[in-house]
């Protein structure tokens, strides 16, 4: 059985020369996209004259607030992959990383191309340096890890510092469009995507929590955990999953929701064997990624057909 002590990350895998070699080469490769991305969609001062305005979102529609949201979920997905990373060293929680930034990228250039007048320009600003911060960090904590086997204290530190930046830019940023949008943001698809964020942020305290062994983010999950099953109750009593025609989005929401219970439950298993044995159980961490996996592709296909739907 794996198991790591609270003051050092497991040793990654060793890998076969071949697949080091193939690994470095798209890591060098991405990372190459992901610069450029993080480079070119950055606004223009020059920008349209309602993007500048500070007063809100001008003509916003539920379809740009989707597209942002599914942004938000990449970046939060992805986050939580760099810390499975260093706690596991499974090579496919790294490239899943990789891949979530690069579609938080593609997903930041279509917001781009067709929002721009509805930009709230200073905050999002502010989402794209903290998104492209967050890549240069992540991938420096990805570095430290596969050099030396471990991460100090001091880069996941810097690493954490980076993560928070990147979810209050982008909690702000939502927060003021949702807010200009017809119905306050009560779309269907926004509210569960709202939900989703909240639950992925949660997962992260988890992760964190394991990682660098600060009782504050176990309960952040707690508490995390709460505000999502509060929203949740909510949102089983709204007119939309009601509806006879939304029967199968009503027994996929149920699954979803099964799914997050199963994750709570996995994840109060972990802790407790966490702080008994003041080491991380590799069994029951990865029992846990696998109740996460689960739960994250119950909720996209539930996103899948509810976007089907509106």
């Amino acid at each position: 059985m794996r198991k790591k002590s609270m003051a050092l990350l497991m040793p990654r895998n060793e890998y076969p020369v071949i697949q080091k070699i193939r690994i470095g080469m798209t890591l060098a490769f991405l990372l190459a996209v992901l610069i450029a991305v993080a480079g070119c969609t950055s606004a223009d001062s020059s920008a349209t004259g309602t993007a500048g305005n500070s007063e809100g979102l001008l003509n916003a529609t539920a379809s740009d607030a989707v597209v942002f949201g599914q942004m938000h979920v990449k970046m939060l997905e992805g986050t939580n992959e760099v810390f499975e990373y260093i706690l596991s060293g499974e090579s496919d929680d790294k490239t899943e990383f990789l891949f979530s930034m690069v579609e938080a990228g593609v997903l930041n250039d279509e917001i781009r191309a067709v929002s721009d007048h509805h930009l709230l320009k200073e905050e999002y600003d502010a989402v794209d340096s903290s998104r492209t911060a967050l890549i240069v960090s992540a991938l420096a904590v990805i570095e430290e890890y596969e050099t030396n086997g471990n991460v100090s204290a001091s880069g996941l530190q810097a690493f954490e510092d980076d993560v928070d930046l990147m979810k209050s830019a982008f909690d702000e940023y939502a927060d003021a469009s949702y807010a200009t949008l017809p119905g306050g943001g009560n779309d269907p698809a926004v509210s569960l995507l709202k939900m989703q964020e909240e639950l992925l942020e949660t997962v992260g305290e988890s992760l964190e929590y394991v990682t660098l062994g600060n009782v504050e983010e176990k309960e952040e999950f707690y508490a995390g955990m709460d505000r999502f099953m509060a929203e949740a109750e909510a949102f089983n009593d709204t007119a939309y999953l009601r509806a006879g025609e939304n029967v199968a989005v009503a027994n996929r929401y149920q699954a979803m929701m099964d799914a997050v219970t199963e994750c709570r439950s996995a994840a109060d298993i972990l802790f407790s064997a966490y702080e008994a044995d003041k080491m991380l159980s590799g069994e029951d961490f990865d029992a846990y990624e696998v109740s996460v996996d689960t739960m994250k592709a119950a909720y996209d296909t539930l996103m899948a057909s509810v976007l089907a739907t509106v």
